[in-house]
């Protein structure tokens, strides 16, 4: 029988808030909030990570960005999946073009990189 960690790691995002990083103890159910700082690019990268939104392998980063286009009946709205490798200007991987794609993932030694792309119907 596989063991059962006494805590997870938790994202847990409150109205109006930074999300926030917190232990949870299994058996008790109470959550320890961990510190966090907004202005740190570290603390900003492991919120990001953890939220799926971005990844970084070797010199490459993956990320998420809002991307809108204005049309006849308004603004539309996705997500595209956008790479930056070995301090390159970042490149629209994905082309998701209204359709909204995400959680970038690496392979396990960095060659290729795999996104989630919503069904567009």
């Amino acid at each position: 029988m596989p063991t059962i960690p006494s805590s997870l790691v938790l994202l847990r995002n409150t109205s109006g808030s930074h999300p926030r990083v917190g232990l949870l103890a299994v058996d008790t159910g109470a959550i320890t909030d961990l510190a966090y700082d907004p202005a740190s690019s570290q603390d900003l990268q492991l919120i990001e990570d953890l939220e799926g939104w971005s990844c970084v392998s070797g010199e490459s980063r993956a990320y998420v960005k809002r991307q809108t286009k204005e049309e006849i009946s308004g603004t539309r709205e996705w997500t595209d999946v956008f790479l930056v490798a070995n301090g390159q200007q970042p490149i629209d991987v994905s082309h998701c073009d209204g359709v909204n794609c995400g959680q970038p993932s690496f392979s396990q030694n960095g060659n290729r990189l795999v996104y989630i792309k919503e069904d567009s119907e």
